[in-house]
């Protein structure tokens, strides 16, 4: 099992691979105030990580049945599971204001909203995982919000496989294997809505589902 801790900073879209304003290319918002406009998380930031790996091989000493005979045992012995589970903090993301005209700039295009002071996580509606009471529209200005302020769903991940090597006789063998992704086929979500519109009933939505469970048998016969 590993436990990772991280946190980055940085005042450049490029270093994480993302974009810029909304999803357009790594220029900054406001690049007359680069400081407070512009430094904020990294795209690639997420502070915790947990990842544990486990693996049991079934008929192995007494209390694991190893004198089981018989059919029982010809099915039940040398199985080797193998699991892995990933939990881990959501990513950054950033707010965005669709679509304003920044005055004394030639910039239109999306730019980040104002915040109220409000909590984007309190006072949540069911369905709902932001509060769009947290920004208001920047009207005519840049937005005061920080980049990568927001932080995305929690992410989490398990799979499973199982094999093992059925000796037929001496010249055969049959390797059997299977796998197995997603295996509770537990939802999780890759993003919020975050375009805040005023009256917008999309903003704090979920966006994106990870892949539903998927599950694949091989059998290979060695001779």
């Amino acid at each position: 099992m590993t436990y990772t801790f991280a946190k980055s900073l940085d005042d450049d879209y490029s270093l994480g691979g993302g974009g810029g304003v909304g999803s357009g290319p790594g220029v900054a918002q406001n690049w007359l105030d680069l400081s407070r406009g512009q430094r904020g998380l990294s795209t690639f930031d997420q502070r915790h990580v947990l990842s544990a790996n486990a693996q049991y091989t079934t008929g192995m000493g007494l209390g694991g049945k190893t004198l089981m005979s018989g059919w029982k045992g010809l099915a039940y012995k040398e199985w080797s599971v193998n699991t892995t589970i990933r939990v881990a903090s959501g990513l950054p993301e950033t707010p965005t204001y669709g679509g304003a005209a920044v005055t004394g700039t030639g910039f239109t295009g999306p730019i980040r909203p104002n915040v109220t002071g409000v909590s984007p996580y309190s006072g949540l509606q069911a369905g709902y995982h932001l509060n769009p009471a947290a920004y208001s529209a920047p009207s005519g200005q840049w937005g005061n919000a920080r980049r990568d302020s927001i932080t995305g769903p929690m992410q989490f991940s398990m799979n499973l496989s199982m094999s093992r090597t059925f000796r037929l006789d001496k010249t055969f063998n049959l390797d059997t294997r299977i796998d197995a992704t997603n295996i509770l086929n537990h939802v999780t979500y890759s993003g919020w809505n975050t375009t805040y519109i005023p009256g917008s009933l999309q903003f704090g939505e979920p966006q994106g589902t990870n892949g539903m469970r998927t599950m694949q048998i091989t059998m290979r016969l060695r001779f």
